[in-house]
């Protein structure tokens, strides 16, 4: 390849990023990581949720994402589940 080819095939690439960059910056609002939605037991050992599944409290939304290698979740209120 000669050194107007290389030229030629850089400037292709700085175009396609300067088109794929504008692209994304259409999109709005981005967050990492994932929303699921859980039903969990409680604490009191004398709820029907420890004995009977279909009993469980929820459905309650969870973000989970990797912060150093490690997963953490946080539970949602419903308008951020909504919006992530």
């Amino acid at each position: 390849m000669n050194a107007k080819n290389k030229k030629k095939t850089l400037d292709d690439c700085r175009r396609e990023h300067q088109r794929l960059a504008q692209s994304l910056s259409q999109l709005g609002f981005l967050w990492h990581g994932s929303v699921t939605s859980r039903t969990i037991k409680c604490g009191n050992p004398n709820c029907a949720c420890h004995t009977a599944p279909h009993k469980k409290h929820g459905p309650y939304s969870y973000w989970s994402t990797k912060v150093g290698g490690k997963t953490v979740s946080r539970k949602l209120q419903p308008d951020e589940a909504a919006l992530l």
